[in-house]
């Protein structure tokens, strides 16, 4: 699932505070087709699998903050060797930041140069478990700078 601040505006984001979380960087192509879409990530070709599904806006219960869950999935198919030869390309960095290792949830920055483009939390969690609440706002004011 990915969680987005609403209201959020990537580009205004500011990693100078994130640098203790950072876990790691990723590059990431993504070539789309009519016969679908497919990602080259860690030098892996895959074809993508997407399973779109409803969006839920949610207030967060400590402070005066819209969420919007997404609960749409990407499955990442078997290798694939080679892609359709005519496609539109995007790339892009994915950055992970992580409240200590092994968490299960995630922030990830999505950024094109030196500018961040798409920023949220990633997690399957219940974020109403107790156990993975703190670290969601910790992540959170990453994100919204709140203290």
């Amino acid at each position: 699932m990915k969680i987005y601040v609403d209201g959020l505006v990537p580009e205004k984001i500011t990693t100078t505070n994130m640098q203790h979380y950072f876990d790691k960087r990723v590059d990431v192509n993504h070539f789309y087709t009519l016969e679908g879409i497919f990602e080259n990530m860690n030098d892996k070709l895959f074809q993508l699998e997407i399973n779109d599904h409803e969006i839920e806006k949610k207030q967060l219960r400590d402070l005066d903050i819209d969420l919007i869950l997404d609960r749409s999935t990407v499955k990442r198919n078997q290798v694939v060797y080679q892609i359709p030869p005519d496609y539109i390309s995007d790339s892009y960095t994915k950055e992970i930041y992580l409240v200590r290792r092994q968490s299960k949830l995630a922030l990830t920055l999505h950024k094109k140069g030196d500018a961040i483009i798409d920023a949220y939390i990633e997690t399957n969690e219940n974020l109403e478990n107790e156990h993975y609440h703190q670290d969601f706002l910790t992540l959170i004011s990453l994100l919204t700078n709140i203290n």
